[in-house]
């Protein structure tokens, strides 16, 4: 998952399927745009849930609260291609794009769909 960390940004609870969530801090003393934020371990094939909540924490250093996330990708153990990408994933300017014709896409609204690697 790809984000923007500013000065005024505050912590995220990321977690796949209801597991352990894990703390991401989008905190940066200057403007730090489409940074690497988190990545999951292994999953198995099949489909997942991928649950990234605004915690109303925040870094002690920091103004605010916001969360800035531009990009989540999906890649194979077997290749470095990524399986989804929305880059417009903030504004709302933009789809999921699926690519790879493994996932099928049942919805291709800019901030929901259900995708399901093979």
């Amino acid at each position: 998952m790809y984000g923007d960390l500013a000065a005024h940004h505050g912590i995220a609870g990321v977690s796949i399927d209801n597991g352990t969530e894990t703390n991401v801090d989008f905190y940066a003393q200057y403007r730090l745009d489409n940074m690497l934020v988190w990545t999951s371990a292994i999953l198995t094939n099949g489909p997942h849930t991928l649950k990234v909540r605004v915690k109303g924490t925040k870094n002690a250093s920091s103004t605010n609260y916001y969360i800035a996330i531009k990009d989540v990708a999906v890649t194979r153990t077997d290749a470095s291609a990524n399986l989804i990408s929305n880059s417009g994933f903030e504004s709302g300017a933009t789809g999921w794009s699926v690519l790879n014709s493994d996932i099928p896409s049942n919805n291709i609204n800019s901030r929901a769909g259900n995708y399901c690697g093979r």
